[in-house]
């Protein structure tokens, strides 16, 4: 989470506080020093840094453009733009009167020319507006004989209007204001002719073709008055009922069209909080403060149809703005992104709206020929004097405050929920909030300690003080917010019994979008669809390769697979692992799995009764390569299928370089034995009626026959390690060691065909092997003894002693969390390449130890420690570690963005595919990028360059989605 907490002293700002001294109005005279300090700053327009980058950790600050200051023509705005603002929206050239002013003939000039800009100024655009009842030219809504248009002519209409807008500015726009004001004071649908002619459901059908178009943009509903109870309810109704239809609401933009005195502030933090409820980011749009009295006739809003003619006495500062109530106006500002800051969390955005008070809107809104002063900077482009009281509000935001972090994701009811406290020096009080503010639970933290995972090894003394709040007793599903001091900032969180359900099928499902040989269609990839590439259907043998029966330069086919990490190689060994991962998640949720779905091109193919459940149709795409790697001569297994050399940063159809088989090695044999054996009996397992209509029994006996061939080639071959050949540098995944290799295949095998031979061998390299190690690639043993530990047909003895020693590293992994001052089951010696992926190997050897445990009392306390250390590396991954990177990209609020993915960096989409498990925090940076840290749990760098920290791979993804379904079952 990006959550710094505020100091009480410094959320103290009132009027007369020394920030704005240098203002008129304050009742008295400070003292000296505070004098001259308020003196140099209100002399100053802005600090160095401006408003964007003083309120860059928080959210995003904006503006709106006119036409004029689009085009350049008003160019001495754009070093003022460049200064304080990130975020361009234009007040009018997007919407349909100017974007398609007649039918058909578009007009991308200026929006063209916002891009620009944009990119010119490292600036973000949000598109406004798609659908308004206002500012849409009448021809829209007329059918060719004047009369109104048909439904389906409207339909057609705003179809093309969204496909033609949004399609052309794909991955160049970060949201859109889908829809405008489509609601009345009383939270009803208002009777526009957009309702009249296409029903009740027309802002559901815009945001669906929005999506629809661009799947990877944020879609926002944007609305006057939000603060009002009966409107907020409207909103809440509405965005439910497009979360039910599927559709992805990212924000709702509560437009700040405010005064002096209205509205108060507890309504807007009503509305912050009731919004942030919804799972979606607020946006506070439209931001300006009118200092002008309001006509009596008018509602309050934004309501652009009134046009008065001008009072003066409605107009009383057309000479100029008296002090006092220019010192109310910066008050209210303040007081303002004061509450602001204390949700950032919750907001994504703040724009005003307009630049300068010489172009606002509100100037003759909504009576004609008025002068108001209702934004930062006046009619000479002047920052006025609170735009550096803001400034140094958001530079001086938790600097003297502990920073908390919390699962980004949330907590399931009855499962243990911790936070971290970062650079307490004392235990801190803190509170909880349901989404109606309601204090709901209370508590203290722990005593802060320094945990030395956050200094480098040779500076330990320089360890930050953390602490850990509990908060398990929290048990009702809901939204949460948790906050320390009285005057801090809020922490979300969520509870609820499917929390992780969306992640989990995420982590699973960007397997899918690592397939290689295959285009993936937009229907299944959205804005990761891309072309096929790497077909392998020409295998060269590499000369390491060669045998008798398959020559060097011999080409044969093996397609499919998944791209193993960051690159566009395929490895057996890593590959083995996470396949058995993925399979032996089958094998113990079954039930979970059955019908589980996330929209993959197999997902409910055939009838019920031969449809393969998603996940054996993930890891069937990848047992058909593995397949394919087993020379069919002799049973040996090729190490990897690659390239000579790693391929640069493009899609998969630009990397055309030959593929090669290199090297057959023992740890290649056997690991595919272990996997070949596994799969044989999962798909043996189905009924006997599905499994031959489905093809699954031909499958289970040419993998069994498959995998014994594997284990006889081993045999024979019992020291084939991998040695990299000197034209070859992709990865090499070498090992040395084989004895936990040999038991994990024979355990594997024995399981398949409960042969005496094979629990032997089992039983022989186990103990050769010596203490079990929590399952990797180069030591996958753990895998087969947590299933063997369970199944009755292994010996009684022999099976008491594999869930002794699984319980005894598990009880290893509980002791490392009761020491923790993080509450985390975390050591030196885990922060390594994959660090991340340890964490989650523990996690998934601490659930499946604690399935081993009896039903008494002590078993149940020995469960339960277990579990809790389990959810505390879920909660680490997710969220709870002092980098505050929720590690899953595209799951929590701070999620990395820059992974070293091929895909992700060539595919032109801003976000990168989501869904996978960056490696995490590792001290040893062997990329030589630039970290932010040497200590242990803080060196990570989201960034292209960070193979050693920011790379992916499916050997750290199955964990992830082992430990997720177990949570969930």
């Amino acid at each position: 989470m990006k959550l710094r907490f505020l100091s009480r002293t410094f959320c103290a700002i009132t009027l007369c506080s020394p920030l704005l001294a240098g203002l008129s109005g304050c009742a008295g005279e400070p003292s000296q020093p505070e004098q001259t300090a308020a003196k140099q700053m209100a002399a100053e327009p802005a600090t160095a840094t401006g408003l964007r980058h003083a309120f860059a950790p928080y959210f995003l600050l904006g503006t709106a453009l006119s036409q004029a200051q689009i085009s350049g023509a008003e160019s001495s705005i754009q070093p003022l733009l460049a200064q304080h603002f990130n975020s361009l929206t234009a007040a009018n050239l997007m919407k349909w009167e100017n974007i398609e002013p007649v039918e058909g003939q578009f007009d991308f000039s200026g929006s063209d020319a916002l891009v620009a800009l944009a990119k010119a100024q490292g600036s973000v655009v949000i598109g406004h507006t798609l659908l308004w009842h206002q500012q849409t030219p009448a021809w829209v809504f007329r059918g060719p004989d004047g009369q109104p248009a048909s439904k389906a002519l409207l339909l057609e209409r705003l179809s093309r209007h969204i496909q033609t807008v949004v399609g052309r500015y794909r991955g160049q726009i970060k949201g859109w204001d889908v829809v405008n004001e489509a609601l009345n004071e009383d939270g009803s649908l208002r009777n526009s002719e957009w309702r009249q002619i296409l029903g009740d459901d027309y802002i559901l059908t815009a945001f669906r073709l929005a999506q629809e178009v661009d799947p990877a943009v944020e879609l926002y509903y944007n609305d006057f008055n939000l603060y009002k109870p009966e409107k907020r309810q409207g909103v809440l109704r509405l965005v439910k009922q497009l979360q039910d239809a599927g559709i992805r609401v990212a924000g709702i933009g509560m437009q700040g069209h405010y005064g002096l005195q209205s509205p108060l502030l507890s309504e807007v933090e009503d509305s912050i909080r009731a919004y942030a409820a919804t799972g979606a980011q607020v946006m506070i749009t439209e931001l300006d403060i009118s200092v002008l009295p309001w006509p009596e006739q008018v509602a309050g809003g934004a309501e652009i149809s009134h046009k008065l003619a001008l009072e003066q006495k409605l107009n009383p500062y057309a000479a100029g703005l008296p002090a006092d109530v220019a010192a109310q106006h910066s008050q209210r500002y303040v007081d303002l992104f004061r509450l602001f800051l204390k949700y950032q969390a919750s907001i994504n955005r703040v724009t005003l709206w307009g630049v300068h008070d010489a172009e606002s809107w509100l100037n003759n809104f909504p009576m004609l020929g008025r002068t108001d002063y209702p934004l930062l900077f006046d009619r000479q482009q002047q920052a006025k004097p609170v735009v550096a009281v803001l400034t140094q509000l958001a530079q001086q935001f938790g600097t003297s405050c502990a920073v908390v972090q919390v699962n980004q994701t949330g907590y399931l009811p009855s499962a243990s929920k911790q936070a971290l406290v970062q650079g307490a020096i004392a235990p801190q009080q803190f509170r909880i909030f349901d989404a109606s503010g309601t204090v709901v639970f209370a508590g203290q933290s722990s005593a802060p300690a320094d945990w030395a995972l956050t200094a480098p090894a040779d500076r330990r003394l320089a360890a930050e003080k953390v602490a850990t709040l509990d908060f398990s007793a929290l048990q009702q599903p809901g939204f949460y917010q948790l906050q320390l001091q009285n005057d801090c900032p809020l922490t979300p969180f969520r509870v609820a019994p499917a929390v992780y359900s969306a992640v989990h099928d995420g982590a699973i499902k960007a397997f899918y979008f690592n397939r290689a040989s295959t285009a993936l269609s937009p229907e299944h990839a959205g804005p990761y669809a891309r072309a096929a590439g790497h077909p392998d259907e020409q295998v060269i043998v590499h000369a390491s390769a060669a045998s008798a029966s398959r020559p060097a330069g011999t080409q044969f086919s093996a397609p499919k697979g998944w791209y193993d990490a960051g690159d566009y190689n395929k490895y057996v060994v890593n590959s083995g692992v996470s396949t058995y991962t993925l399979l032996q998640a089958y094998s113990d949720f079954p039930a979970f799995y059955a019908n589980r779905q996330w929209q993959i091109p197999e997902s409910g193919l055939g009838s019920a009764k031969n449809a393969m459940p998603d996940l054996l149709a993930e890891v069937q795409w990848n047992l058909d390569w593995l397949r394919a790697m087993q020379d069919p001569f002799d049973g040996g297994v090729y190490h990897k299928l690659t390239n000579l050399t790693f391929d640069g940063v493009v899609m998969p159809k630009d990397a055309t370089k030959p593929r090669f088989v290199v090297q057959k090695t023992t740890a290649a044999a056997l690991n595919y034995a272990a996997v070949l054996a596994k799969a044989s009996r999962v798909l043996a397992a189905f009924p006997a009626d599905q499994a031959q209509a489905a093809g699954y029994a031909t499958r289970a006996v040419d993998y069994a026959k498959s995998a014994e061939a594997a284990w006889r080639w081993a045999l024979a071959h019992p020291d084939v390690v991998y040695r990299q050949p000197a034209d070859v540098k992709t990865g090499a995944y070498g090992d040395d060691v084989l004895s936990d290799e040999f038991a994990f295949a024979a355990g594997a095998l024995y399981l398949q065909n409960g042969r005496a031979d094979y629990l032997a061998a089992f039983e022989a390299f186990r103990q050769k092997a010596g203490p079990l190690q929590v399952a990797g690639w180069a030591n996958p043993l753990a895998l087969v003894v947590a299933e063997l530990a369970v199944t009755p047909v292994v010996p009684a003895a022999l099976r008491a002693t594999l869930q002794q020693q699984m319980t005894g590293l598990a009880n290893e992994f509980v002791r490392q969390q009761q020491q923790s001052p993080a509450a985390l089951a975390l050591v030196e010696n885990d922060f390594v390449w994959g660090s991340n992926a340890v964490a989650l190997n523990k996690a998934m050897l601490l659930l499946q130890s604690a399935r081993l445990l009896g039903t008494d009392a002590a078993g149940k306390i020995q469960q339960q420690q277990y579990q809790q250390a389990a959810q505390g590396l879920v909660d680490y991954v997710l969220g709870r570690n002092p980098t505050g990177y929720s590690y899953v990209s595209g799951f929590g609020s701070k999620t990395p963005q820059h992974l070293h993915h091929r895909p992700s960096e060539a595919d032109g989409v801003t976000a990168p595919v989501p869904g996978w498990l960056a490696g995490g925090a590792n001290p040893g940076q062997q990329d030589g990028c630039v970290y932010p840290s040497k200590a242990p749990a803080k060196s990570y760098s989201d960034t292209e360059c960070s193979y050693a920290s920011n790379e992916v791979a499916i050997n750290w993804n199955a964990p992830l989605v082992y430990v997720l379904a177990a949570l969930l079952n």
